[in-house]
């Protein structure tokens, strides 16, 4: 396997009109050559067929190489950060979101 995503409703927001990424994976032998970015794709198609006007992602706050990614493909850090205590030490992250275009994403769910 090359890669995978997990996407559907955001945790604990009560918007039914946002979307969250919870992971992206590619595997480190397949990074530089694509396969990202075929995935991220996939993955924004995913949320407008589903209806979502908006997505969001958690990214730790110096990982620079997926900031980047996620930058360059219009998901901007939005001000939101949060200290992720599941990790020891826990791990500061910031929230980059993307709203759809919203005739896009209300055809989708017609």
């Amino acid at each position: 396997m090359a890669g995978f995503a997990i996407l559907g409703p955001a945790a604990g927001d009560s918007d039914p009109e946002s979307g969250q990424l919870h992971a992206i994976n590619v595997h480190p032998d397949r990074w530089a050559q694509g396969v990202g970015s075929v995935l991220f794709a996939a993955a924004e198609q995913e949320f407008i067929g589903l209806g979502y006007a908006r997505a969001f992602l958690w990214v730790a706050k110096n990982n620079e190489r997926a900031i980047s990614f996620y930058s360059n493909r219009g998901w901007l850090h939005d001000g939101a950060t949060l200290e992720d205590t599941r990790f020891d030490p826990p791990v500061a992250e910031n929230r980059h979101s993307r709203t759809f275009p919203h005739s896009t994403a209300r055809a989708a769910t017609l």
